[in-house]
């Protein structure tokens, strides 16, 4: 079985430094100073129709009780990154939909794929641990115990029975103000984005700092 843990133990290292993008960002003077004045971050997020509102609400509880059945798994942080994204996407209203995009779409797209590698993890399968291409995955931060998401990048020829020593290198990414975990999750990096991958190498994506 796959596990971030054991590739770390093998591979060399090589961080990859993204430039955080500056435009747009600004501070905004004094009123900072203001509790009340200051501007959230992330910004508050669109609203949505109820309809669709009670149908990500009825998945998220349908997953919350899968997470409920499985209990204890050592891979239970890669079903719980979904159900936390969801949630935090209703509860501070954290759904950015892009221009003629329909309603909280990557929020219902995290939601699908978080039931069905929960049903997976109930049965007994974890698919996801020999896949090749961008994996998303989850671990537990020693910070807070909180779930974080990263994706992975796996070399369509990696060595899932690890006889075999990989490079991993890390991409850093420049964050937005409206980037939050649903978003993130919802979309593939892809084979690097932007990156040149060395040959065998996998790459790491993640969220916000590893712990």
């Amino acid at each position: 079985m796959f596990a971030l843990p054991r590739v770390l133990a093998a591979a060399t290292f090589a961080a990859v430094i993204a430039a955080t993008p500056t435009s747009g960002i600004r501070a905004d003077g004094p009123k900072d100073n203001i509790p009340d004045n200051v501007r959230p971050v992330p910004p508050v997020g669109n609203d949505i129709p109820a309809e669709d509102l009670a149908e990500i609400k009825k998945g998220l509880g349908e997953l919350q009780q899968l997470i409920k059945d499985i209990d204890k798994h050592e891979l239970l942080p890669d079903v719980q990154i979904y159900e936390k994204a969801v949630r935090w996407a209703l509860d501070y209203k954290e759904i950015y939909d892009g221009k003629g995009a329909k309603p909280a779409a990557n929020v219902k797209k995290v939601l699908a794929a978080g039931l069905e590698r929960a049903k997976a993890m109930k049965d007994g399968k974890t698919p996801w641990t020999t896949q090749t291409g961008g994996v998303l995955r989850g671990y537990k931060s020693k910070i807070d115990g909180s779930v974080q998401p990263y994706w992975l990048i796996v070399p369509k020829d990696y060595d899932f029975s690890a006889n075999t020593k990989h490079r991993l290198d890390f991409w850093w990414h420049g964050r937005y103000e409206n980037t939050v975990e649903a978003g993130f999750m919802a979309n593939s990096p892809g084979s690097g984005g932007g990156i040149i991958p060395a040959p065998g190498a996998l790459i790491l994506h993640p969220f916000g700092a590893l712990q």
